[in-house]
């Protein structure tokens, strides 16, 4: 019995590392199809106990490779499956601390749930039936997340599927854990599929850790991006030397045309000049979260071993909850960070930093 599950579980592997899907980087959305998808499709095979929740997942990828939606809907709760994920990735994104959060935006998530319940719920049929999903430009323009793309990049994923870690029974509920290996990332991912008893098969009702997943996701590719980008931060801070940031508040009387204005020094060291300097601000209360995220571009045409100074300014809307706090705490007490991400030299040459893993 040990050697026919493990040439099982050898063909099995085999079948899984053909079938992947990456995620689209930096969007949370696309983890619900990616994790749910890629569960799908490769978390049968292991056992053939037609009453063992690990059957239920090979009747689950069955009825993907073969289009059927009557089989794919008996093993998945479809309508569960995507309330509970549009619930774990709102709240993943409402509580995101590299996000600039304000009530208004919060509430706006909320609101958008059941429109973003009925494209999971839509996609993921469509692609059960289809094996890619097609829509046309008008309904694309209706779905506030646009999940297709991911879908329709199925066959070309490069995640994979390790095996399952372990099973958990409490009474009439199963938690499979699939572990999900991404290239890049230092560590694999564990993708917990909660699964009900229906008498004499198993159902998959929900993706019980999928913030958890997200999370520790982005928290991976900043780990890996950040390993990359090494090399290139210090060439960049050879080139460019830039000094701390400070800001002056501008108002009116009335309080309507409140604005910022942030500057800095920066200083070229190298020995071709420069046509543009492209940099991230980030400005942060030290007792709270981000406030200001923003791309600057500046343009010139700047001689080596010259300091330039870099002016840029920020209108504020008193209607947004961030700008708001941006205004009114005290320079102390933020934390300003500014960071080169691109040097375009005049001779055609640049120093570039990657946003995303290759």
């Amino acid at each position: 019995m040990d050697g026919e599950e493990t040439n099982i579980d050898n063909v099995i592997t085999q079948e899984l590392n053909s079938d992947v899907l990456p995620p689209k980087k930096r969007r949370v959305l696309p983890w619900v199809l990616a994790v749910l998808v890629l569960a799908l499709l490769g978390g049968g095979g292991y056992y053939y106990w037609t009453t063992t929740p690990e059957y239920s997942l090979k009747m689950i990828a069955k009825a993907i490779k073969q289009h059927d939606l009557p089989t794919f809907e008996k093993y998945v709760d479809i309508e569960s499956v995507s309330t509970r994920a549009v619930d774990q990735l709102c709240e993943v994104a409402i509580n995101d601390p590299e996000e600039i959060q304000n009530e208004l935006a919060d509430g706006l998530i909320e609101m958008f749930k059941p429109q973003l319940v009925k494209v999971v719920n839509k996609e993921v049929k469509s692609f059960v039936e289809k094996g890619s999903v097609e829509t046309d430009a008008s309904q694309d323009k209706e779905d506030p997340v646009v999940v297709k793309d991911l879908l329709n990049k199925a066959k070309d994923q490069s995640m994979q599927v390790v095996g399952t870690k372990y099973v958990k029974k409490e009474g009439n509920i199963a938690i499979v854990g699939l572990e999900i290996k991404v290239p890049g990332y230092d560590k694999n991912l564990v993708a917990d599929l909660k699964m009900r008893d229906m008498g004499n098969y198993w159902q998959l009702a929900e993706l019980s850790n999928l913030g958890d997943v997200i999370n520790e996701s982005k928290r991976l590719e900043k780990a890996k991006l950040d390993k990359l980008n090494q090399p290139i931060v210090e060439k960049i801070d050879k080139a460019l030397a830039l000094g701390s940031v400070t800001l002056i508040r501008n108002s009116d009387d009335w309080g309507w045309d409140d604005s910022i204005t942030f500057s800095a020094d920066a200083h070229l060291n190298g020995t071709v000049a420069v046509n543009e300097i492209q940099a991230q601000l980030n400005v942060k209360a030290i007792e709270g979260g981000l406030l200001l995220n923003e791309d600057l571009v500046f343009q010139g045409n700047w001689t080596p071993g010259t300091s330039i100074p870099l002016t840029w300014s920020k209108e504020i809307n008193p209607f947004i909850d961030s700008d708001q706090l941006l205004f009114e705490t005290p320079t102390e007490q933020l934390s300003i960070d500014i960071q080169p991400q691109l040097i375009k030299f005049a001779d055609g040459s640049e120093l570039k930093l990657l946003d995303e893993l290759p």
